[in-house]
């Protein structure tokens, strides 16, 4: 009898695992829907591709091309967390990419299997859970969460005024679902399967996704920025002119009323603004500092660093809060200019638009 001998197939990775895992989706490219989801273990050394049942022969299609990278991932010997690490740097499958901020973890493979399954999740594995929200750019809008009673919205504090306004009907929709009567865990596994939601995630709390609906993202610095003037030079002169101008007399603001007039009313207490003050303060508007793009009540007014530098993109935050305050609240530019900020924000900005390799314009020939 003989036999021939026959080379060993190519290295995988375990195809089960009853440790923690970490996972993302992946979504049709074209329209959102979620066709799977890429885990990895690193006890187990253990990783593959679930295919989402509800996504019928796309997700097996799909999962095609990641357990190929998957597998050539297991063949130069690196750990399945890295190989996760890898597909996401490099997000673009067959028809299908990485969902953008679905990495998550769970504690065991029967959650990705439970949300890959035609109902999703059976039950509550966290105290709350939550979906990640995501506008078709990828910016992040918003998140929706759920316990074992109650449903609720929470608007990302740095999104864009669109993301805002898109931010109202998903709450609408999560409490519409909730109104139909589907148990928590069921309007987040209904909504998880609408384009550019992510997959139902475990949190320890409201707080902790809280904390994430306060992540301030490069994009959404780039985002305000872009909301300055960088070619209005004569604007740029007018904020430089207006804050060399300001004397030290300037920022010693007075107050005004406070007292009982004789008849009988009380005078509310308000600052008294120089003129070359206002100045100043006109042309942080005329930059395009003081802009709506920047929702400035949903969060608070950042402070001067420590070393006295400012993010210009934190520059437009604090010019946008402190200007339009003002008008509801006044003293809120008193405060701003007794504290520092005013100076700092006017610093920061005019720093910003000399690294932008501009100049400013020359001053008009005499008539």
């Amino acid at each position: 009898m003989w036999f021939n001998q026959v080379s060993p197939g190519p290295s995988r990775y375990q195809g089960r695992t009853e440790k923690p895992v970490q996972y993302f989706a992946v979504v049709g490219k074209r329209d959102g829907v979620v066709l799977g989801y890429v885990w990895a273990g690193d006890e187990d050394d253990a990783a593959a591709w679930e295919p989402r049942q509800a996504a019928g022969p796309r997700a097996l299609m799909e999962g095609s091309g990641w357990f190929h990278r998957l597998e050539e991932a297991k063949g130069r010997g690196i750990l399945p967390s890295q190989a996760l690490a890898e597909l996401l740097a490099d997000p673009e499958g067959n028809r299908g990419r990485a969902l953008p901020g679905s990495l998550a973890e769970a504690p065991t493979l029967a959650v990705v299997k439970a949300l890959a399954g035609p109902y999703g999740p059976v039950r509550m594995v966290h105290p709350v859970h939550y979906v990640t929200v995501s506008a078709p750019d990828g910016e992040v809008i918003g998140y929706v969460w759920g316990d074992a009673t109650a449903v609720g919205w929470i608007q990302r504090a740095a999104s864009s005024r669109s993301a805002y306004r898109a931010g109202a009907e998903w709450a609408r929709k999560a409490d519409d679902a909730r109104q139909r009567g589907l148990a928590p865990v069921a309007v987040l596994t209904e909504l998880s399967r609408e384009p550019y939601v992510g997959p139902v995630t475990g949190a320890p709390g409201t707080a902790a996704i809280q904390e994430l609906a306060r992540t301030v993202t490069p994009a959404d610095d780039r985002r305000l920025l872009a909301q300055l003037r960088q070619d209005d030079h004569a604007a740029w002169r007018e904020l430089a002119d207006a804050v060399e101008a300001l004397t030290d007399e300037d920022r010693n603001i007075q107050w005004g009323g406070g007292h009982k007039q004789a008849n009988g009313v009380y005078q509310w207490p308000y600052p008294i603004y120089s003129k070359p003050l206002l100045r100043a303060v006109t042309a942080l508007s005329g930059v395009g500092a003081v802009t709506p793009e920047h929702r400035w009540t949903a969060g608070e007014v950042p402070e001067v660093p420590p070393g006295g530098r400012m993010h210009p993109a934190d520059a437009v935050r604090a010019a946008t809060a402190v200007v339009i305050a003002e008008r509801p609240c006044e003293g809120t530019i008193a405060e701003a200019v007794e504290i520092g900020l005013f100076d700092a924000v006017a610093e920061s900005l005019r720093g910003w638009y000399a690294a932008a390799g501009t100049e400013l314009a020359p001053d008009p020939p005499p008539r």
